[in-house]
């Protein structure tokens, strides 16, 4: 495969490498008030069931929540506690829930413990008597005095169980699933729970728990270990508990630059004392799923601290798409974890309702047209285009928006956008001077868009060894060359093999400069050029795609394909013009 003038290449899934972009507009994503830190969407509905542990006395079971498959025939839960050096004394509670998600199960062996003789809803090791009859535990697993399902139980043993050193649970019962879909709890409701201590010959007895109420003054020492899980299945002592921690909150900001940067942050604050802080991006495709440790990342905004993970897999077709955010971290064994649903789209149209916004309804505008044209030519839910709720309300009733998606729809159907930046394979204007001698030679240029946007300069070559690509940017002036803005020399380490050819990718450009000059030059190891010089830019590849479109000799198809790509480079260029005015105009 050659690479000619008229290479255009999107990678849904490549072009990913990660840099850290520039990000033009911080001042304008710290500004977004109506946007904040902490924009969010409504989930998406998931057919399964959700299930709740929870507790009136949450010190000592903090609540937790677990989906359950929507094929799971069984769930258990499990309050667990953690204390030291005492025997449990006695207990009285009664277990709730909901007989129309659960039902308790009855079969021999799932709520029993050997040696018992029947189905125990308590799960500590009750006293054996010599005849091996349960004594100490009394309970009801349909009292009548409730409503709905519940379980009443109490147990006392005057000697102390010795089962409850460390981590022991405390209360186990495994459900029947009756309902597979929404969201039910169940809750222990403790009314009494005391301790023997030992103190030499005699037993001390401590109350943890006294009508229904924790007493601030109990000296039973109790660890962060405790915790309340809800799990598909029988009992499992190694299950892993979560607990849903609303306090995780994962905030979102867009940098608007060429490169879709988005930053995700959470607070240090509510991360606390906690460990091992991780978010985790999942498509609901399955398109991409990130893994991130956020140890390391801090950040402080405004005198506030955050972890901060800087994100650049969304390819612009994507701004479309919901992604779903779960941060969680650790805190003695149990996960703390948080979800949300996030998405470029509504980041966007949250910031176009508030009209305080209006210095960027341009951008954003020029931005939602740029996802839509990429959705057109990808055939990527293009019948579903980003932009199209600009016509709908809140959005169509704001004047000052609406005369802008006016303006911009018009510059795009009737061709209004210039490209003055003619292409130029090869460069001799004194700056750049013919090689008598070349040891390179120039190969062709693919413009590859997807997260990034990277331009690929193809070349031949003998030996690489010891040789660079030296990269050249200037600024556009009206259709010509402006001031030398940057100088990048790419080494031979850098360089990529296809076939017979090397190729090296540019990766810098930032969205106010999709107009500028970019010269690619091989270079020897003293920097001195060996092959001729090539200019290129994105403004370049639509006048050529232009030019090409004029072609007679071009099929239906052909040309129906070439309209989508310069419509979509229209919108690339209306978006950073769109940028560069901004620049201008804002200190």
């Amino acid at each position: 495969m050659k690479y000619n003038d008229y290479v255009l290449k999107f990678f849904v899934k490549g072009g990913c490498a990660v840099k850290k972009c520039i990000s033009i507009l911080m001042s304008l994503i710290l500004a977004l008030s109506s946007v904040a830190l902490f924009a969010t969407s409504a989930s998406a509905v998931e057919e399964s069931l959700t299930v709740n542990a929870t507790s009136n006395i949450t010190q000592l079971f903090p609540g937790s929540s677990m989906k359950i498959s929507p094929d799971a025939e069984k769930v258990t839960v499990t309050y667990w506690y953690n204390v030291q050096d005492y025997a449990l004394l006695n207990c009285e509670f009664v277990l709730k829930y909901d007989e129309e998600y659960l039902e308790y199960d009855t079969t021999a062996g799932v709520n029993e413990k050997p040696g018992n003789n029947g189905n125990v809803a308590l799960f500590i090791k009750p006293a054996i008597d010599d005849n091996g009859d349960v004594r100490g535990v009394i309970y009801n697993t349909n009292p009548t005095s409730y409503e709905g399902g519940a379980i009443k139980a109490n147990y006392t043993d005057l000697n102390g169980s010795n089962d409850c050193e460390g981590k022991t649970a405390f209360v186990s019962v495994t459900f029947k699933v009756l309902k597979n879909s929404g969201e039910t709890t169940v809750n222990l409701d403790l009314r009494t729970l005391g301790f023997l201590e030992s103190d030499g010959n005699n037993m001390k007895p401590h109350y943890l728990v006294f009508q229904n109420q924790l007493k601030e003054d109990h000296p039973v020492y109790i660890t962060d270990k405790s915790y309340s899980v809800a799990y598909e299945g029988d009992y499992d002592e190694n299950i892993v508990p979560k607990a849903k921690d609303e306090n995780l909150r994962i905030g979102m900001n867009l940098s608007l630059s060429v490169n879709l940067t988005t930053s995700f942050f959470l607070t240090a604050e509510s991360v606390g004392e906690m460990t091992d802080p991780t978010l985790n991006i999942n498509y609901s495709d399955s398109f991409s799923t990130v893994n991130k440790d956020l140890t390391g990342t801090k950040v402080t905004i405004n005198n506030v601290e955050y972890y901060r993970f800087i994100y650049e897999g969304i390819n612009p077709q994507r701004m479309h798409d919901e992604y779903t955010l779960t941060v969680t971290a650790s805190e003695n064994g149990i996960i703390h974890y948080n979800t949300d649903t996030k998405s470029v789209r509504n980041y966007i149209y949250t910031a176009l309702q508030n009209p305080q916004n209006s210095k960027w309804y341009r951008i954003f505008t020029d931005l939602l047209f740029y996802g839509s044209n990429c959705q057109i030519y990808k055939g990527y839910y293009a019948d579903d285009l980003i932009k199209s709720g600009l016509e709908e309300e809140p959005y169509a009733c704001n004047t000052d928006l609406r005369a802008i998606v006016t303006e911009e729809n018009t510059k795009i159907s009737n061709d209004e956008v210039s490209a003055k930046n003619y292409y130029l394979r090869t460069v001799n204007d004194g700056e750049f001077s013919d090689v008598a001698t070349p040891q390179a030679e120039y190969k062709g240029v693919q413009l590859v868009l997807g997260n990034i946007i990277t331009m690929r300069y193809y070349f031949n070559i003998d030996d690489p060894a010891g040789k660079s690509v030296r990269v050249v940017r200037y600024a556009n002036n009206n259709g010509e060359k402006g001031t030398k803005l940057k100088t990048t020399y790419i080494p031979a380490n850098k360089f990529e093999k296809y076939s017979d050819e090397y190729y090296i990718s540019f990766k810098e450009l930032s969205a106010h400069q999709m107009r500028d000059f970019v010269y690619f030059t091989v270079v020897d190891s003293e920097k001195n050029p060996i092959s001729n010089t090539t200019r290129f830019s994105v403004e370049s590849e639509l006048a050529i795609r232009r030019d090409y479109y004029k072609n007679s000799t071009l099929s239906e198809a052909q040309r129906t394909a070439t309209k989508k790509l310069i419509d979509l480079e229209k919108t690339m260029i209306l978006y950073g013009d769109a940028v560069i005015e901004y620049l201008n105009n804002t200190n």
